[in-house]
């Protein structure tokens, strides 16, 4: 079929079977209208100089293309069941859904090869189910062009963005809704105006990069449901709480207002222990100690904007009791130790709260809450782990000075250093800002050495392991017979005393 103007309208129809359909017009400016009432049971794969969709069902996949130079909007309200490819390889604008919410239930692909715009997500809050990919070897697909356009992720399975480095994908407005599956970047992704995480994880990456737009002030719906989980960046000169957190925990921390719309800063929660790369023993004299828990890295990506930092803690962070103790360091490379940055302001209690700095800094890294004193525990410490003789067993000890997200420990012991087998568990206490002391008692220590350590394991998994403690049970059966000499003697010595005594007397 061929017709160079003119147009081709099809409403009010179903297929029967599911027959593949193709209908491809080249060249001319003739126009394809699909209106109410229409659904496709086979795969479609439709080329048409301007192409308008409304209120059409697409229940295998779908392929439409617009190739000619003329602006075409689409009123929406279409259904795709299948995987949808809608490419503009003209010269036109391609305006999709400027009415009407569309709804993509299968992989959706945005293909932009000619210089028209295109606008998928114009002007209302379309749903998406699955994947969403974009090719731009002009420009990117930008979607809600609009003030009423809005994507909502909307699955019921981890969900992806692929998309091309060279055009990353623009989404003016984004709204996260799909439990806790969330969504993987797998390429950069631009939000312009709004973000709202009601439920799941936006997952990032150094090169698949979040990045917010000056126009969007406010990140909302953020909790320990849903955040960034990876570097997200903030661009504008607006006061701004990154969404960041690791792990079932929301862990923002906050700049003040930048001076230029240009400026940009990169944030991300880091829920390890600094010590791991940022020794904690070398500081400012004015500190005490260092949290053992999580950091934060926040660099200045672009601009020469100071400002002051916030960080935020919670139960998981280890010990807060006294806020007027709390301080926020900096890890200085050159120096190799932690700045003491202040208390400028502390917000909330001893359960949860946020810290600011004295001050505007001028030098960003790693950030970490600190203490001027002891009072503040803040890691999740072992405070000691030990091993003593009772009668043929060997009887482990510890303590620790607080604990975070911890479900039990592990106690193993070896012969050789090399091969460990467990002795048994111990439950840990969750969540708690106190000491608490636990032990263990192993019935059947080698003969000889034995070598204990213990294992620590988090709600999710991850563990540490502490040092070793050295156990000999020749040893400690020496030292008993010994004790029992030394008491045998004094009995001795004191029934030897006692007759003396009577026969003096």
């Amino acid at each position: 079929m061929g017709f160079a103007s003119g147009e081709l309208s099809i409403g009010n129809f179903t297929q029967i079977g599911n027959t593949a359909q193709t209908l491809t017009i080249p060249t001319g400016t003739s126009i394809f209208y699909l209106t109410s009432g229409t659904t496709f049971n086979g795969p479609v794969n439709f080329n048409f100089p301007q192409i308008s969709l409304k209120q059409t069902t697409f229940n295998n996949s779908a392929i439409i293309e617009k190739n000619g130079a003329s602006n075409n909007s689409s009123f929406g309200g279409n259904v795709f069941n299948g995987d949808a490819t809608i490419t503009n390889s003209g010269t036109g604008r391609m305006t999709l859904n400027y009415s009407q919410a569309d709804d993509y239930n299968g992989n959706a692909t945005f293909i932009q090869t000619g210089t028209g715009d295109h606008f998928p997500a114009s002007n209302t809050n379309t749903t998406f189910a699955k994947d969403i990919s974009t090719v731009g070897s002009t420009k990117s697909p930008v979607f809600g062009s609009s003030a009423g356009g809005i994507v909502t992720l909307d699955g019921t399975t981890t969900q992806n963005i692929n998309g091309d480095l060279a055009f990353p994908l623009i989404i003016n407005r984004l709204i996260i809704n799909n439990g806790r599956n969330g969504l993987n970047l797998n390429a950069p992704l631009t939000v312009n105006n709004s973000l709202t995480l009601t439920s799941g994880n936006v997952n990032t990456s150094a090169i698949n990069l979040l990045s917010l737009g000056s126009s969007l002030t406010t990140v909302t719906g953020v909790s320990d449901s849903s955040f960034v989980n990876g570097p997200v960046r903030k661009i504008g000169n607006t006061a701004f709480t990154f969404p960041t957190g690791k792990s079932n925990q929301y862990r923002p921390i906050s700049i003040s207002s930048p001076t230029t719309a240009t400026d940009h800063f990169t944030a991300e929660y880091i829920l390890n222990d600094p010590n791991t790369f940022y020794n904690v023993n070398s500081k400012d004299a004015s500190i005490h100690h260092m949290s053992r828990t999580e950091y934060w890295t926040l660099n200045r990506t672009n601009g020469a904007s100071n400002v002051s930092v916030t960080l935020s803690w919670n139960p998981f962070s280890g010990g807060v009791s006294r806020l007027s103790d709390l301080r926020v360091g900096r890890w200085d490379v050159p120096l190799s130790k932690w700045i003491d940055l202040g208390n400028g302001l502390t917000t909330g209690d001893t359960i949860s709260g946020t810290i600011k700095t004295t001050s505007s800094t001028s030098t960003f890294g790693t950030f970490a809450l600190g203490s001027s004193s002891a009072s503040n525990t803040l890691p999740v410490e072992l405070m000691f782990f030990s091993v003593e003789k009772d009668e043929r067993s060997a009887l482990l000890k510890w303590q620790t000075a607080s604990e975070k997200n911890n479900d039990y420990f592990t106690i193993e012991k070896t012969s050789d250093g090399a091969n460990f087998q467990t002795v048994g568990t111990v439950s840990g206490v969750g969540n708690s800002s106190v000491k608490n002391t636990s032990q263990h008692r192993d019935e059947n220590p080698f003969t000889g050495t034995s070598y204990y350590r213990l294992k620590q394991t988090d709600f999710d998994g991850r563990f540490e392991i502490f040092k070793l403690v050295v156990f000999n049970l020749m040893k400690a059966k020496l030292n008993l017979k010994l004790t029992k000499l030394v008491l045998i003697l004094l009995l001795i010595s004191y029934i030897y005393n006692a007759i003396v005594d009577l026969k003096l007397n």
